[in-house]
């Protein structure tokens, strides 16, 4: 698989769960227990490391252990007999572990007591029921040139990547980051990076324990008097209906006319029997609502702030309507993957070669019994995938948008992991609709109205009755 059309499926790749029977499920939990015991011997190791505990050295590690220092090779006695331990500094330990039945490997870093850091990679074996490591490789991880990596796959892979100024962006980030010694040091400087990218989606990604330990640092560097760069607060306003989770319909009348409302809320699953109940249960809501005989649909995106876009796809499909081309994405060589809907199922095309991204509905897909006029409601908490569904109405006839603009992650996403562990979020590619008209900053609505900073009835709803009046008149 190429490079680009890895980019143009990677959210398609991850939102596809596997299943597993009792025998997976068992290895799985007794996996985690294994990494649970290994991260807490890797603490350990670091405290004996720093205590000088050879006794509980010599029981952890394996008599076979080797060490990989900066080049340096190292056996287990040689470590235990010099006169100074490496990693005696060691502070705090940062790692991933991923156990595979008797065997584990064990990757991040440990910061010392100056606030430097150490990568580690470490393989671990289980024998006679105890884990030993039984191979360790270091190096000084160098703040300068772990900022320098991101800014160049900043520059390589961000859609916005011609319009940068690299040379200047290069030097005010070093800049920010002057006289780092580690990678928490350089957090700040990366967020300023990414948000210079002027894209509004790219971002860094941090794990929990990673999280946990940039605020120990920002506190302990507060507490001595340092400057130090913060990340800047979300002024955005919070939407009243982001806290929407399941499909909802209802019909809305205007005099003696009925009108059909379906709410689209966000789809936070990736597993596929999840996915296909959501869909199911949209559908399902369409199905009971289209008996009524409404003269027109309204389609609520509202709070929708994104998840998984495929099911939210297959569930609108009816009200959509059926097509092989209702958007896309559009990645930084040109390359363009086509959304469709067709038979109850949503889908992906590549060059004409089309891949199912849903999988069949438990029971027959619905089909309206006529193409209604439909108007679509948004608002700056409709996000990422909840825009991509809003994009793709851009182009059907009889359409049209009401509410405030969107929340502009119109985008497409790549991670790129770091020596540490953390991630950036770079936007690579960009939503299209039908037409292929980008939409790097979200989508604005054919009718601007401000809605209330609170849920309230449908006959109070502004954005609402809009476009009620407006289907009324179609």
């Amino acid at each position: 698989m190429t490079h680009r059309r890895g980019v143009l499926v990677l959210l398609c790749a991850l939102l596809i769960g596997p299943r597993t029977d009792s025998r997976q499920q068992t290895a799985a939990a007794a996996d985690q227990s294994a990494e649970k015991t290994v991260s807490d011997l890797e603490e350990r190791v670091c405290a004996a490391f720093r205590t000088r505990n050879l006794d509980l050295l010599r029981q952890v590690l394996s008599e076979d252990f080797v060490a990989v220092i900066d080049l340096d090779l190292q056996v287990r006695e040689y470590i235990l007999e010099s006169d100074e331990l490496p990693y005696s500094l060691c502070h705090q330990v940062q790692m991933d572990v991923n156990a595979y039945g008797t065997a584990a490997r064990a990757y991040g870093f440990v910061v010392n007591t100056r606030g430097e850091q150490e990568l580690i990679s470490d393989t671990w074996i289980k024998s006679s029921n105890e884990w030993n490591l039984i191979f360790r490789r270091s190096a000084h991880l160098d703040a300068r040139s772990y900022l320098e990596h991101a800014l160049d796959l900043m520059q390589k892979y961000s859609w916005k990547r011609k319009e940068v100024n690299w040379p200047e962006l290069h030097a005010a980030t070093l800049q920010l980051a002057a006289g780092a010694r580690s990678s928490l040091d350089a957090y700040g400087a990366l967020r300023f990076a990414l948000s210079s990218l002027g894209d509004h989606h790219s971002h860094l990604l941090l794990s929990p324990a990673l999280q946990k330990l940039e605020a120990d640092y920002l506190a302990a560097e507060a507490g001595a008097g340092k400057s130090i760069q913060t990340r800047p607060e979300d002024t955005t306003p919070l939407s009243p209906y982001v806290g929407r989770y399941e499909p909802e319909g209802h019909t809305q009348s205007l005099g003696d006319r009925k009108f059909a409302v379906v709410i689209v809320p966000k789809c936070p699953v990736v597993d596929r029997t999840e996915g296909a109940r959501y869909s199911e249960k949209l559908q399902r809501i369409i199905a009971e609502l289209d008996s009524a005989q409404p003269l027109g649909w309204v389609v609520d995106l509202r709070g929708n702030v994104g998840g998984n876009m495929w099911p939210m796809l297959a569930g609108i499909g009816p009200v959509l309507g059926e097509s092989l081309n209702l958007g896309g994405f559009l990645d930084i060589s040109g390359a363009v993957a086509t959304w469709s809907y067709h038979d109850g199922i949503a889908g992906l095309s590549i060059n004409g070669n089309e891949s199912a991204q849903t999988g069949p509905l438990p029971g027959k897909p619905y089909r309206l019994r006529a193409t209604p006029a439909v108007a679509v409601l948004v608002d700056s908490a409709t996000g990422s995938s909840g825009e991509a569904v809003a994009i793709a109405f851009r182009g059907r006839a009889r359409t049209r948008f009401f509410g405030g603009r969107t929340g502009g992650f119109s985008t497409v996403n790549q991670f790129f992991a770091l020596a540490d562990g953390a991630i950036l979020n770079i936007t690579v590619g960009v939503d299209i609709d039908r037409s292929g008209k980008v939409y790097l900053d979200g989508v604005s609505p054919d009718e601007l109205l401000h809605g209330s900073g609170a849920a309230i009835s449908s006959e109070k709803d502004p954005v609402l009755q809009a476009a009620i009046k407006w289907l009324r008149q179609q």
